[in-house]
């Protein structure tokens, strides 16, 4: 009498396809099943895109913030002309201008 099992190279096929099966079933978005077919989800939802943290926004200042006009014309620093001469070491300076 012959074994009723199945020869060794179809059961190694159908336990590949099986598997085959598995892993597609489970590469499929959780929450698609549970549109499609809720008695398949399994619970698992994978998000389709993550979340980033949150953008930090500084708060508004408070609305009873004064801070006046600002001020119509900066003047700026009185220039001095300061003529040619020799620094410390000897070098010649040409004549410039400087802020005082």
């Amino acid at each position: 009498m012959r074994s009723r099992a199945l020869p060794p190279k179809l059961t190694r096929t159908l336990l590949a396809a099986t598997a085959a099966v598995a892993v597609a079933a489970l590469a499929v978005p959780q929450s698609a099943y549970a549109w499609w077919r809720p008695h398949a989800g399994i619970g698992i939802s994978i998000p389709l895109v993550v979340p980033g943290p949150p953008v930090y926004y500084p708060p508004p200042p408070p609305a009873y913030a004064y801070y006046g006009p600002p001020p119509v014309y900066y003047r700026p620093p009185p220039r001095r002309w300061i003529p040619p001469h020799r620094n410390w070491a000897g070098a010649w300076i040409p004549g410039h201008w400087v802020y005082r």
